[in-house]
């Protein structure tokens, strides 16, 4: 540090005097070799800067810049809140199937958290249940009984949602006639495909493994989409089919599905794989024209799918009525899609 200029002068003469200056003795100044002092003041450290050495920031490069901040979710360490390695907690990144959850969010999306660990959906009613927001959507599922997973199409509009595909229906085609092998044996059809606006048709996997509570039946005929509800649980629409299960929605219930609809005054038999005499339906409602309220003898009218056929008309979707129906003779033919929830 730079001393006074006042005690620099004083330390100038003492030094003299030490060398003898003003005793008589005689010196060549020229001689000496005396230090030389700045007497400029120091400058002094700007507030809040550190005047303690090695203060500089700058590095052997002058990079003045500090090193990048950490990302936690990024580092492949499990920390802060993570549930597994960079993912779930404050992570965006959800955790993918068989990593660490403490909850549904903690997992990537279209995943459910169970038992500390995500997995796919049981069903779209399960994957409506543990994320509310869902969409409709093609998701990935894997019921109890099935051995992989595979797609699903979700609907969760219909009826307040959680509807899982199982079939669509072209009513102008044969292939989903009432003795087809379709709803009989193992047999799938386009089963990749679980879009539910295609029009091409298909039997999904969930048939055959998908639990449920209701069965949706939606037809689409001449732009207009209606639909059905009906109660029958059971542990797979194979299972319901093949049960021949009756409901008691009522006619008025069944007529609604379709516009313009009309079914023969008598008989009413609905439910699951109806059969009376040569009248046949998978999933509908039959009607004939003699005889009183129960009169099942001879059917001529059919609304539903997977009908055989009636007056030579074969829709195996939508309604036929001939000989008398109670709205008029009628042959609609609608795009079926059957749902389970």
């Amino acid at each position: 540090m730079s001393r006074p200029l006042h005690l620099r002068h004083s330390l100038s003469a003492l030094a003299l005097g030490v060398l003898g200056i003003g005793c008589g003795l005689s010196f060549d100044l020229s001689e000496v070799a005396l230090p030389i002092v700045d007497a400029s003041p120091e400058a002094e450290p700007s507030p809040g800067e550190d005047a303690s050495p090695g203060n500089d920031a700058r590095d052997a490069t002058g990079d003045t810049s500090k090193p990048a901040p950490i990302d936690e979710c990024a580092n492949g360490l499990r920390d802060g809140d993570e549930t597994d390695v960079d993912c779930g907690g404050r992570c965006s990144k959800g955790c993918a199937t068989g990593r660490g959850c403490g909850m549904t969010r903690d997992c990537a999306e279209g995943l459910v958290c169970e038992a500390g660990a995500c997995r796919f959906p049981t069903s779209c009613k399960e994957l409506q249940d543990e994320r509310p927001t869902s969409v409709s959507a093609v998701y990935t599922i894997k019921p109890k009984a099935a051995p992989t997973p595979y797609p699903a199409g979700c609907d969760m509009q219909l009826f307040g949602g959680g509807f899982t595909l199982v079939m669509r229906i072209d009513g102008s085609k044969n292939t989903f006639d009432f003795d087809s092998n379709l709803w009989t044996t193992a047999r799938l059809l386009n089963e990749t495909d679980a879009s539910l606006s295609k029009t091409s048709e298909a039997k999904l996997a969930p048939f055959h493994d998908v639990p449920f509570a209701e069965v949706a039946l939606q037809l689409d005929t001449k732009a207009t989409t209606r639909a059905l509800k009906i109660a029958a649980p059971k542990a797979s629409l194979a299972e319901l089919v093949a049960s021949a299960e009756p409901t008691n929605l009522g006619r008025t219930a069944w007529l609604d599905l379709v516009p313009g609809s009309s079914l023969q005054p008598a008989c009413s038999a609905e439910g699951f794989s109806v059969v009376r005499g040569g009248a046949r339906v998978r999933i509908g409602m039959l009607g004939n024209d003699s005889g009183n309220a129960t009169d099942c003898g001879s059917p001529d009218s059919f609304l539903g799918v997977g009908s055989s056929s009636f007056c030579g008309r074969a829709p195996r979707a939508g309604n036929v009525a001939c000989f008398n129906g109670a709205g008029g003779d009628r042959t609609e033919v609608s795009f079926a899609r059957v749902l389970v929830r």
